[in-house]
This record gives structure tokens, sequence and C-alpha cells, in this order.
């Protein structure tokens, strides 16, 4: 009784053992499509991470900077030419009276480049998406295929294409 479950040897040691041994065959049966498949995946996956959290930061940003909610209230009531004159000698932003308190004032420009930065980070990260996303089919198909297509005289035309994508897109992928 070397493990937590009764009904399977998984948790004790021969199970970890065991499940460790069939990873590192599986493993060395592949190919380097595989593996390489493998990568473009995860790269795949952080892209679409990235992408999505410099977004959504973006978004959510912007609109919290930019606007005034309309449930809003200040206790000197301003009007819109008062916001610029209340920021500045007060040298904070304009809190609502219920926020705790009010964030750090600064020029719209200084938070447009920094916004700016977040959305050219976005969009590199959704173009590497696109050439992960495409290498990872690539490699996918390349590593399901058997041996003899992938000679000379035997292969299709769909073969060449995908090799010149697996030759030629992490050149250009990773020059982003």
């Amino acid at each position: 009784m070397g493990g937590c479950c009764y009904c399977c040897n998984c948790c004790s040691l021969t199970g970890i053992d065991d499940a460790w041994f069939r990873l590192r065959t599986a493993c060395r049966r592949r190919r380097n499509s595989y593996k390489l498949y493998l990568f473009h995946l995860i790269s795949t996956a952080f892209s679409i991470l990235t992408f999505s959290t410099a977004l959504t930061l973006y978004l959510v940003v912007w609109s919290q900077m930019s606007s005034v909610s309309e449930d809003c209230t200040v206790t000197p009531a301003l009007t819109n030419k008062d916001f610029k004159n209340y920021t500045l000698t007060n040298e904070q932003a304009i809190a609502c009276d219920y926020e705790p308190f009010g964030a750090a004032a600064c020029e719209l420009q200084d938070l447009r480049n920094v916004l700016d930065f977040v959305l050219v980070n976005g969009v590199t990260n959704a173009i590497q998406l696109l050439f992960s996303g495409l290498l990872c089919r690539t490699f996918h198909y390349f590593s399901n295929l058997p041996q003899e297509k992938m000679h000379y005289g035997s292969t299709s035309r769909l073969i060449s294409c995908g090799g010149c994508l697996a030759k030629w897109c992490p050149w250009v992928g990773r020059s982003l």
C-alpha cells in the first residue's frame, strides 16, 4: 500500500515511475516535428493569453480614465471646463465621493503612450499567434504523416507547401 488510492496503483512510487517511463518512451519515439508541434502549441496558448490580457487591460484602463461614470458625485460641483483646473491645483485625479482615494494625476498623453505600448504588445502577440498556430498545424500534419510520403518522388503539392511553411514561417515569426 504505497499510494492513497486503494483501487489502483497510480499514486504509489511505482505508478509514478511507470507514468514517467511511458512519457519518456512516447517522446523518444516521436519525430522532431512532434516536438516542434508541442512547442508551437504552447507558444500559441501563451500568445492567446498575452493578447487577451493586453486587449482587456487596454479597454478597461482607457474606459476608466477617459470618462466619468454617471453616478459619480464630487463634493465641489464641477463642469467639464473645471476638470483640468481641479486636477492641476489638487495634483490628483478627480475621485468620486464613494472612492477611498484618487488616482495619481498624469498627462493624458503619457497615459495614452503607455496604453499604446500595451496595445502594440497585444497586436504583436496576435501576429505571433497566427504564425504559431499555422506552424502548430503544419508540424502536427507532418508528425502524423508516414515516412514514405516524405520522400522526394512521392510528395504531393500539399506536403510541399507545408514543408515551405515549416521552413520559412519560423524565420518570419521570430523576426517579430
